[in-house]
């Protein structure tokens, strides 16, 4: 299953995403900083600008909506 989270980099939402990730989920989450960001095959970071209100788009991608 994809799930797509805030927080995943922090500590409650780092210990989440392991928990997710050993289950075999893809992970795709949103995060302010973009050197936080990551692209693995089961694991990819979005930026989410908070003062422009915008995320990135492409966190959906291959989804059905």
């Amino acid at each position: 299953m994809k799930i797509l989270i805030t927080g995943a980099t922090g500590f409650v939402g780092s210990a989440l995403t392991k928990k997710l990730l050993e289950k075999g989920h893809q992970i795709h989450y949103l995060t302010t900083s973009e050197k936080k960001i990551e692209n693995h095959s089961n694991y990819k970071g979005f930026l989410w600008n908070v003062a422009k209100q915008e995320i990135d788009n492409n966190c959906f991608e291959g989804w059905i909506l």
